[in-house]
């Protein structure tokens, strides 16, 4: 299969031909030859040009649309001005030949890059356009499309309920074979509101439609969300074993955005099972690749977890420079839980320091993000962190209140990491409280959280239950 066998084809059946085999290699995930690639999207190039030349409308219109249907490969390789130039250039033909179909979904693709590209403003004027012109034309496939990406699009703003409502009616009219790309969609809304059990659902249906030789991109992607509900739920083991998957596939088809995240999240696991070389060494990869990427949202969060490495290390100096830089990428991205993160972190230095003054403004800075950005798990632990800055204070009873409604948030999420952490705090607050008999109680459920689930820190949190059962036991003598 080659480009020059095409030539040989009619006309018409060469450019359909052709617009297929120009991501052939991308949608196959076969990248072993990546200047025959690149070749081909310099010739693709040429032949919308050539199109556009002769005034070729219908045809050009009809290519755009197929090319504008693969944004994730185009994303993915770095492609994003040739696929706009295609998607702009074959909207302006499908208005040449009222063609109103084609231009809902072009106006769409539109819309989707204004995302990619930081302009929310344009992207909403696009889709309204977009949903306009496909309603008007009563097309299933047009509406289903534009349903997608508007759902799409309000999860992106954090308006989920909305989006969620548009994703369900396009996921009615789509075809089975576009039907995982709505249902991952759905499955990452639920796993955003913590009902994880109800976004694995989503993401099994979606899998189940993929066939990962034929669309590893898609696959990589599935992999990566449930790899992240796993690690919300604690399940550290569950959770590597998809990162190793999208790991794999990413390098396979030499997807660097995919690759990024993927090394960002094993270095969280490697961090939570104490591990702290191997986290700095999947931190640094992950920030390479966005560098090079020039991703600036991947290097914040990168810079974030090596100040994190950094504090662990007690070299808050180097910690508070990494905690700066990401915070004004954060703010200059408008990056919402990027900046809260970021103030969190400061908070925790500024604590360490015993500024708990300072600390405070900071932890009530990012409380304001998360609460506006209705993160359940980032609420729930900064809770948890506001309740051991009322312990160092030596305000006890504030400790213990923040404590327990820290444990009761992530409760209501199913998030057993996080409940087995906060427990085990909570248990340390009981105990400086001076009530011994509830320390253990949630000790001891820290330790049986951590044993049945194969969380970390099993054994740290064993010794510290032995040692308040005879602290509890000398007292009784």
């Amino acid at each position: 299969m080659n480009w020059l066998e095409y030539r040989t084809k009619t006309r018409q059946q060469y450019i359909y031909n052709y617009a297929d085999f120009a991501t052939y290699y991308a949608e196959k995930g076969s990248l072993e030859n990546w200047e025959a690639l690149v070749r081909e999207r310099d010739n693709l190039m040429l032949l919308v040009s050539e199109l556009h030349q002769q005034e070729e409308w219908k045809l050009l219109a009809d290519v755009a649309q197929e090319l504008a249907a693969r944004s994730t490969v185009f994303q993915e390789l770095g492609y994003w001005k040739e696929w706009i130039d295609i998607v702009d250039r074959g909207y302006k033909a499908a208005e040449k030949t009222n063609d109103k179909v084609a231009q809902s979904i072009l106006l769409g693709s539109r819309a989707m890059y204004y995302l990619y590209a930081g302009n929310p403003e344009k992207a909403h004027l696009s889709f309204q356009r977009a949903l306009e012109l496909a309603d008007d034309t009563q097309d299933a496939k047009a509406q289903a499309v534009i349903y997608h990406q508007w759902g799409v699009s309000l999860h992106n703003k954090g308006e989920s309920a909305d989006a969620l409502i548009w994703l369900k009616k396009s996921l009615l009219l789509r075809e089975k074979q576009h039907k995982t790309d709505t249902l991952h969609q759905i499955g990452m809304i639920y796993a955003d509101w913590g009902q994880y059990s109800t976004a694995l659902e989503y993401f099994r249906k979606s899998l189940s439609l993929i066939d990962e030789k034929e669309n590893p991109i898609a696959a990589a992607g599935v992999f990566h969300e449930m790899g992240l509900v796993h690690y919300e739920m604690g399940e550290l083991e569950t959770a590597q074993s998809f990162f190793y998957k999208n790991l794999n596939l990413s390098k396979q088809i030499g997807a660097p955005t995919t690759m990024s995240s993927s090394l960002n999240v094993l270095g969280h696991i490697a961090y939570d099972y104490g591990d702290l070389e191997t986290a700095e060494t999947y931190y640094r990869q992950s920030l390479e690749i966005d560098q090079d990427l020039g991703y600036l949202e991947g290097v914040s969060k990168s810079l974030h977890d090596l100040a994190k490495i950094a504090q662990n290390k007690g070299n808050l100096e180097k910690a508070l420079a990494y905690h700066h830089k990401s915070l004004a990428i954060a703010i200059e991205l408008g990056d919402a839980l990027g900046e809260g993160k970021s103030y969190w972190s400061l908070g925790i230095i500024t604590q360490e320091n015993g500024d708990f003054v300072e600390a405070r403004q900071h932890f009530q800075k990012a409380m304001d993000i998360f609460e506006n950005a209705e993160s359940q798990w980032d609420k729930a632990m900064l809770t948890g962190q506001l309740a051991n800055l009322y312990d160092d204070m030596g305000n006890y009873e504030q400790a213990v209140k923040l404590g327990q409604e820290a444990v009761i948030l992530l409760r209501d999420i199913d998030a057993l990491l996080g409940v087995a952490w906060q427990v085990f705090n909570l248990g340390m607050f009981y105990e400086n409280y001076g009530d011994l008999d509830k320390a253990i109680a949630c000790v001891q459920e820290a330790v049986e959280l951590s044993c049945e689930h194969d969380l970390p820190l099993a054994d740290e949190n064993q010794e510290h239950l032995d040692r308040l059962c005879k602290k509890r036991d000398a007292g009784k003598r």
